[in-house]
């Protein structure tokens, strides 16, 4: 997985393992991933939901997406929840299977 930074998408870091994942996190809060490597690369559609306190309706997220793209096939990945500042948070990445779109670099 490439992480780059939110804030300066110059910035590449090769993370190759969760340990080295976590040691760059604690000193890089703005850290994102980075799913594209080139403009204009063909991509799945990709969406990140984050949700504080209350979790969220999967089957109302898919069905929002399905608006977006529809009769396409949505998977999701789910972290386990956590408990942060601001509550517990729930995370999760959809996938939109039998799309895919052009990524534009930031």
């Amino acid at each position: 997985m490439v992480i780059t930074n939110i804030y300066d998408r110059q910035f590449e870091y090769d993370c190759r393992d969760e340990t080295g994942y976590m040691i760059h996190l604690k000193s890089n809060f703005d850290m994102c991933e980075n799913i594209c490597q080139s403009e204009c690369q063909y991509i799945k559609p990709v969406f990140v939901v984050n949700a504080y306190v209350i979790d969220i309706d999967v089957d109302a997220v898919k069905a929002d997406m399905n608006m977006t793209f529809p009769n396409k096939s949505i998977n999701y990945a789910k972290r386990e929840p956590r408990k942060t500042k601001k509550g517990m948070k729930y995370s999760y990445r959809f996938y939109v299977d039998g799309v895919r779109i052009y990524s534009h670099l930031i």
